[in-house]
């Protein structure tokens, strides 16, 4: 079996473990560019053509810190050591924005000239609206990001989340009664330029498949 190319659809970090493990090679990644049968112009040579590198790569740490991250990644943040099923919430970043999802009270109207006193609503559903954001992008109203998580099947999760976890995210509208909403996915797309995105938004109605959500583990941090 050939070595895996590198599409951009992945984490780079993946990309490369799974070359550590095709290649056989210890875990220190200089390793890698020190054994005869594998050199790093090999390494680049399995980088899709469609993807620009920079010049000068000599060794595995440059080309990780080059390589193209999707736009689809998103990050999950904890305070603690595990997310846990118990009243434990999570904050979902993207990680090439670094701008966490969330929902936002209290907006401004182009159309009326004010601000609006409720939660934003999608413009195509009338759900409401989820949306990215960071310290810089307000100065009014209030923003909330932070995420409820529980499994969505009645099995065995161990307690804590984990990688391969089905789960179901939920918010809580303080300025609504602390109404709570889902994350809920569609089939409803809306273009930027030439780019093609398909909205989430969030509901209070009956959960179904488009409510459900997959956690994958593609980089693993060491805590001990």
């Amino acid at each position: 079996m050939d070595p895996q190319k590198y599409n951009g659809n992945i984490h780079p970090d993946e990309w490369i473990s799974d070359l550590q493990t095709y290649f056989n090679i210890k875990q220190n990644l200089q390793d890698l560019i020190n054994i005869n049968a594998v050199n790093i112009n090999i390494v680049i040579s399995l980088v899709d053509s469609t993807i620009k590198l920079p010049t000068g790569i000599d060794n595995i740490e440059k080309l990780r810190s080059s390589e193209h991250i999707p736009n689809s990644l998103w990050k999950i943040e904890f305070g603690d050591e595990l997310a846990t099923y118990a009243n434990n919430s999570i904050k979902l970043q993207h990680v090439l924005s670094h701008k966490f999802l969330g929902i936002f009270y209290c907006y401004y109207d182009d159309t009326s000239s004010d601000y609006i006193s409720e939660y934003s609503k999608s413009p195509s559903t009338n759900y409401t609206e989820v949306s990215c954001y960071n310290n810089t992008d307000h100065d009014y109203g209030y923003w909330n990001g932070d995420w409820m998580f529980n499994h969505s099947k009645l099995e065995n999760h161990q307690g804590f989340l984990k990688s391969n976890d089905i789960i179901n995210l939920n918010i809580k509208k303080i300025y609504a009664n602390n109404e709570v909403e889902f994350l809920r996915s569609h089939d409803i797309q809306f273009t930027i330029g030439n780019d093609v995105f398909q909205e989430v938004v969030c509901h209070n109605e009956r959960l179904g498949g488009n409510d459900e959500w997959c956690i994958e583990l593609i980089h693993e941090v060491k805590i001990f």
